[in-house]
């Protein structure tokens, strides 16, 4: 119900078809961001599910839109922006400059979708295809909220030769 889902700070929504909720439960959602101020994540990847959102439901909150074109080339290497490195979230090491390095050693993503960020938005981290950048994690405010959206489903490689740690954070 809203009052128990208001008792939470962050909700993570995956690749799930917005048919699978009914429409009070996504303006719960839309509230939960907009007047509560909680956070929400949007986990993106091949399925498309997150494209079947709409304005009428949750698509108002996401800080992108899709390209018309897709992403045939598999990333190469994640790389922090001006404002995902002066982010505290994404500092995975204490030193700047070396955060910066170890974001670029990340095992990048095999695959990415293809958003612009909307107007208002901000990109921190981008993905390297090719020598260009593509918006790989994005996040704005919405209401009284936050939410990030992430152009991949692809985070589970980070654990890859360095265990839990960096995963966890």
């Amino acid at each position: 119900n809203r009052e128990a889902l208001f008792e939470y700070d962050l909700v993570i929504f995956g690749e799930i078809a917005p048919d699978l909720f009914a429409s009070h439960e996504l303006q719960w959602l839309r509230d939960f961001v907009e007047i509560r101020g909680g956070g929400l994540i949007f986990v993106d990847g091949q399925r498309g599910a997150l494209k079947q959102l709409s304005d009428e439901n949750l698509g108002s909150l996401l800080p992108v839109e899709w390209s018309s074109a897709p992403i045939a080339a598999r990333p190469s290497s994640l790389q922090l922006t001006e404002k995902g490195a002066a982010t505290s979230a994404l500092r995975l090491v204490a030193e700047d400059a070396p955060n910066r390095r170890f974001w670029t050693k990340l095992p990048a993503p095999h695959s990415l979708i293809a958003v612009e960020p909307l107007p208002g938005s901000e990109v921190l981290v981008e993905a390297n295809i090719n020598g260009q950048p593509h918006p790989a994690i994005v996040w704005h405010r919405f209401g009284a909220g936050k939410v990030l959206y992430l152009s991949f489903d692809e985070t589970w490689r980070w654990r890859f030769g360095r265990g839990e740690h960096y995963f966890q954070q």
